[in-house]
């Protein structure tokens, strides 16, 4: 794998985040009336922003916190109580995210779960649900359970991206059903690398599962979002002026919105697949 520096790459993909918050909040005030909690369609305008912030970005950034040179970021300890800090944060957003859809969706009587956004949403959501919790099962399924944990990190990023851009479809066509990183797979890390009681066999043991888990989840999440773009814009734009095909402006801007989402997802999967980025096993053993 070719060498990339790492301050072009992170200024890169900071500016990405920016560039895919600012136009996730520009869509839902532009061509979705704005902001309300309240039950109306306004709150359920909440669900894509919180989504995006939550699930792709934060938990995309987090996942890349372990790539940051020593001489940036200092001792390990330092470095998990921010993957931490920023996997709760993202939890938290995820929440809120879906609280929005399923308050709109009570409110206007509408079904809820029916589309294969919603599907890969809850699948990525519950997967981060079930990767924090982790850490109340018994210490021989801990050790087995690792190289999953680290697989579905990378898959619900996947799925939260893919609800993200679906999201935004469905926003146009109706909701963003997705994830973001689940309480299983933060209290699970948290338990195993940033509490000093667990033996280090352990974490060698279940370093894997955890980082399999977080590409899991990211991409779990890039494709609900993307679906949820689709979904959103299948559902609004359906009268004869201006149907999808025809490609009116709100199309381009959430089909690019998608694409930049899609893009911030291969950024921080290819970050972290660089062997050169990733940080030593016997430096990350401890907690300092």
């Amino acid at each position: 794998m070719p060498t990339i520096p790492f301050l072009p790459y992170s200024i890169l993909v900071g500016n990405l985040s920016i560039l895919c918050l600012g136009l996730t909040v520009y869509w839902s005030q532009h061509w979705l009336g704005g902001f309300a909690w309240d039950g109306s369609r306004k709150m359920f305008n909440w669900h894509p922003v919180l989504m995006v912030t939550g699930m792709v970005i934060l938990y995309g950034i987090a996942a890349l916190v372990y790539r940051l040179p020593s001489s940036q970021m200092g001792s390990m300890l330092s470095r998990k109580v921010l993957h931490a800090t920023l996997t709760l944060i993202a939890f938290i957003s995820a929440i809120l995210g879906l609280e929005a859809a399923f308050k709109f969706h009570n409110v206007r009587k509408i079904p809820s779960m029916y589309s294969l956004h919603s599907w890969l949403g809850l699948t990525a959501w519950l997967m981060g649900f079930a990767s924090f919790l982790l850490p109340w099962m018994p210490i021989w399924f801990l050790v087995l359970y690792k190289p999953v944990h680290v697989f579905f990190g990378s898959v619900i990023l996947g799925l939260s991206t893919a609800s993200c851009i679906s999201g935004i479809n469905e926003k146009l066509f109706m909701r963003l059903f997705l994830i973001h990183v689940s309480p299983f797979q933060w209290f699970m890390g948290f338990a195993s690398f940033l509490l000093p009681w667990m033996p280090i066999w352990f974490r060698a043991l279940y370093k894997p599962v955890h980082v399999f888990f977080g590409s899991v989840i990211l991409g779990l999440s890039i494709v609900s979002c993307i679906s949820g773009i689709n979904e959103k814009l299948f559902m609004r734009l359906t009268n004869s002026t201006t149907p999808y095909s025809k490609l009116p402006a709100e199309a381009w801007f959430a089909n690019f919105l998608g694409m930049l989402i899609l893009v911030f997802g291969v950024l921080v999967l290819l970050g972290l697949a660089i062997p050169g980025w990733k940080r030593s096993d016997v430096n990350s053993q401890g907690i300092r």
